[in-house]
């Protein structure tokens, strides 16, 4: 429940430094360095911070991908509305289904395809309203919602 109410709070602060013309490269660290020194005080608090080796490697790795991850929301904001963007961040959670399907061979139930099935489609459609995009049209268009859905979706894998 927790993750969920951080995640809304997230995209509430987001879409209030646009609104507000903030800069979009200054809001996600700020908000994500927040979210981290919470997140090791409480692990801090409750003894269960861990920097081993492997935490580290791993943290890194998951930060890089946030990092280009961000940098590909940040820059989707600024040439497609909000709602577009956010709606490719959230059906972006897909992704680590595919990566466990197509790396690690995992068998699939037919709910998943299903879901990966409205995935696409749900991506196609908000793509195809003249009104979602600022600057760009067509592919271009899908190609930002798509950049935006695989670099979130590898951040969550």
């Amino acid at each position: 429940m927790a993750r969920q109410r951080f995640d809304f709070g997230f995209a509430q602060l987001f879409k209030m430094s646009q609104r507000r013309a903030y800069a979009a490269p200054v809001v996600v660290p700020v908000n994500y360095l927040v979210i981290a020194i919470l997140l090791g005080a409480t692990l801090a608090a409750t003894d269960r911070l861990e920097t081993s080796p492997q935490v580290i490697r791993i943290g890194l790795v998951t930060g890089i991908a946030f990092i280009c991850s961000m940098a590909m929301m940040t820059w989707a904001l600024e040439v497609a509305h909000v709602a577009v963007v956010l709606v490719a961040h959230r059906l972006s959670v897909v992704v680590p289904v595919i990566a466990a399907l197509c790396l690690w061979q995992e068998e699939a139930q037919v709910v998943q395809f299903l879901g990966l099935g409205v995935a696409v489609v749900g991506l196609w459609l908000v793509t195809g309203s003249e009104s979602t995009h600022r600057r760009h049209r067509g592919l271009a268009a899908m190609g930002i919602v798509v950049g935006v859905f695989l670099l979130q979706g590898t951040g969550h894998s």
